[in-house]
Parts: structure tokens; C-alpha cells; sequence
């Protein structure tokens, strides 16, 4: 895959030679000092237009990666509990959206063994609470709709990445998917996170490289040409590389998982002429010719990571 991307940006980088192709944006010069939201194009707005869909989005093609590599590391810390102990896991979909990811999960966790109760899902002697968060009103009011429909126990909360309302060390788990891109002061938001964590909590995240492939991909094809994102959903200058993921981990005193974990995730796109069809009859790209994604070694687009919080000394 690292010599698709390297061809796909050379191919870019020939189109932009001759004037077909914009330039990459030069980044921030620091992308992790606080930004003023006014220098960038990014619309965060969007989510509460109801025009927006999320249903559109195309976020439930990346549950199968995002969630399964979550729940490993949920897994992890599940079986480091005393099983002669009852043990409430406080899991937290932090920028939930419509709640794409959380439900995932509910279903996930919740099969023919366990129960649901008003306070989570029950399997043995381990309570699972599921929780979701998310600045847009009208993405919550959707997820309480949904949950309500399939009768799902999801608390969710109108809220701010930049001041949780949750108590310190009340959070087990956290999944935070396809946000970290979206935040204009990440230092703030990886305090707050580091505070909500319990010791030996586990954070689990997806976000966009910041590299000339994810520009040419997201911004440039999907959001430009294809207006395959519903408006201006992405900003590549707010992209965090790795390298940079790693310094807001380490400084806010969280523990980043090994390289190994550390993996790339990709869509796969399906070019046949069912999908073509739908995509001249106005489907859309995102639903006529992505497919669901795969985890890859390439990081040049998507990628996850993770981390801990330390037990106290």
C-alpha cells in the first residue's frame, strides 16, 4: 500500500507541475499551539445543519477497523480486572457524532449471555455503561432517538472535548474517532482527557495524517471535486501526524501504546457498474463507491493509536 500512496502522490505532484493540481497548504507553524478557529476553513458548524446526514458521512465504513482495534485494547484492560470482584468499565465515545461508533460497540459487547439494565450492559460480573459526548445538540438529540428505537442503553451528553463533564478518574475507556482533526487546541483537550482517565484507563484514537496523499485524497478529490463531504468537513493544516500525537501524549502524562500498535487504515473503493450507476444517479461517492476500510501498515492517510494512563507511583 505505501507504493499505491507513493504513486498516487506523484501522480498529484506531476498534475500540480503543470497547473492541473492545487499545492499542498503549508501547515501550521506549530500544530499544537492554541489556533484561532477564524484562520481556518474548517466548518464545525455543520453538524447541526439539518442538512447534514450522517447517514451520508460515511464514518460507519470505518467501524469495523476503529472499533475492533478498540475493543482489543478494552479487552486488555477487562482481563487485568480480579474476576472475584464486580467491576463497573465506563466507556466514552468522546465527539460521538450521531453515535456511528458507540452503538458499534453496544452491539459489540452486548450478545446472548449478557443483559440490559438502565445502568448498562450486565455480562457476569462486569457492568459495561456506555457513554457518548459531542458538541452538536442536534447530533445527541439523533443518537437519543436511535437508542431509544433499538432500546439501547447509551447516556449521552451535549458537551466540550475542552472542559468534560465528567469527574477526574471517572472514565475507563475512551474512543475518539475522526475528531482530533477537528480541535483548534489539542493540549487542552488531551488534558482534559488525561484528567476523566482512571488510572490504567485506556484511549483509544483515529485521526488524519498530515501528509501531501490524505491533502490530494480528502481535500483536494473528496471535499473539492467530489463534494463528497457535505461542506467544508476537513482543513488539511489541522491534521496531526503521529510524531505529533505522540508529544501530546507524553505531555499530558499518558503512557502511548507500542509502535506495533500504532497502524494505518484505509478505504477500498469499488469501481463496479452497480456503483458507477448509483454514483451518476446522484448517490454520492462516499456511498456509491467506498466500501468498508482495512487496516494497513501505510499511515499516509488514516491511522490509530492509543495510550494509558499510569497507575499512581
Amino acid at each position: 500500500m505505501a507504493l499505491i500512496s507513493w504513486a498516487a502522490e506523484r501522480a498529484c505532484a506531476l498534475l500540480h507541475a503543470v497547473g492541473l493540481a492545487p499545492s499542498v497548504p503549508e501547515p501550521y507553524a506549530d500544530r499544537l499551539a492554541k489556533l484561532d478557529p477564524a484562520t481556518s476553513s474548517l466548518d464545525n458548524e455543520i453538524y447541526d445543519s439539518h442538512t447534514f446526514d450522517w447517514s451520508r458521512s460515511g464514518l460507519a465504513l470505518l467501524n469495523p477497523v476503529r472499533v475492533n482495534y478498540f475493543l482489543d485494547k478494552l479487552h486488555r484492560l477487562v482481563s487485568t480486572l480480579d474476576p472475584a470482584q464486580s467491576h463497573t468499565i465506563t466507556i466514552l465515545d468522546l465527539g460521538c457524532g450521531s453515535g456511528i461508533a458507540v452503538e458499534a460497540i453496544y452491539d459489540a459487547i452486548a450478545h446472548s449471555h449478557t443483559r440490559v439494565t438502565a445502568d448498562g450492559i450486565v455480562d457476569g460480573n462486569i457492568t459495561y455503561k456506555l457513554l457518548g459526548i459531542d458538541m452538536s445538540s442536534r447530533s445527541i438529540e439523533l443518537g437519543r432517538q436511535r437508542a431509544a428505537s433499538r432500546g439501547m442503553s447509551i447516556e449521552y451528553v451535549v458537551g466540550d472535548i475542552y472542559a468534560l463533564p465528567f469527574s477526574s478518574a471517572s472514565i475507563d475507556a475512551i474512543i475518539c474517532s475522526d475528531v482530533l482533526e477537528h480541535l483548534f487546541d489539542l493540549r487542552s483537550a488531551f488534558s482534559h482527557i488525561a484528567r476523566v482517565l482512571k488510572p490504567n484507563g485506556v484511549f483509544s484514537f483515529d485521526t488524519i495524517n498530515r501528509t501531501p496523499t490524505s491533502f490530494y485524497l480528502t481535500i483536494w478529490i473528496l471535499q473539492e471535486i467530489l463534494r463528497a463531504m457535505q461542506g467544508d468537513a476537513h482543513d488539511h493544516r489541522l491534521y496531526l501526524t503521529p510524531q505529533e500525537a505522540h508529544t501530546l501524549m507524553r505531555d499530558s502524562k499518558l503512557i502511548p501504546g507500542p509502535q506495533t500498535d500504532l497502524v494505518g487504515m484505509r478505504p477500498r473503493i469499488q469501481l463496479s457498474p452497480i456503483a458507477i450507476y448509483k454514483l451518476l444517479t446522484g448517490a454520492g461517492f462516499i456511498s456509491s463507491c467506498l466500501t468498508t476500510f482495512t487496516q494497513t501498515s501505510d499511515l499516509s492517510i488514516s491511522y490509530l493509536h492509543w495510550c494509558s494512563k499510569p497507575p499512581p507511583p
